[in-house]
């Protein structure tokens, strides 16, 4: 069967394809047909969207998401900088000392063995 028809001159396809063309999903595009920006059709018990319809919405869309720019406020605080503490310099804070920590254990341990006969520490087998 052929999921396209004409019908009063608007080009309707199956609610699959149009969710496969557009990148909708399927719940999506019932709330679009069910809250009307969607013309909406039923054949043979299957959803039909006019793609008409459906273009002008993915359109309106794309528009609106160029409109929205954000705004930044670049006006210094006063003159006076703030430090912002974050996790990460909390995290990175961590891994410093528990490099600088293992790295000493480390240093302490070689030093250690080369002051300390291995046998006396009973190492040698």
């Amino acid at each position: 069967m052929n999921s396209d028809f004409v019908l009063d001159n608007k080009n309707y396809i199956s609610a699959k394809r149009a969710c496969g063309i557009y990148g909708y999903s399927s719940n999506y595009l019932a709330e679009l047909c069910d809250s009307c920006v969607i013309d909406k059709h039923f054949k043979e018990g299957d959803l039909f969207v006019c793609e008409d319809s459906l273009k002008a919405h993915k359109l309106s869309l794309l528009s609106a998401g160029r409109q929205k720019r954000i705004k930044v406020d670049l006006e210094p605080l006063s003159g006076k900088v703030v430090p912002i503490r974050t996790h990460l310099d909390h995290r990175i804070r961590v891994i410093v000392f528990s490099s600088i920590a293992f790295l000493t254990f480390f240093v302490l341990f070689i030093i250690l063995l080369k002051v300390i006969p291995a046998h006396a520490l009973g190492l040698q087998g």
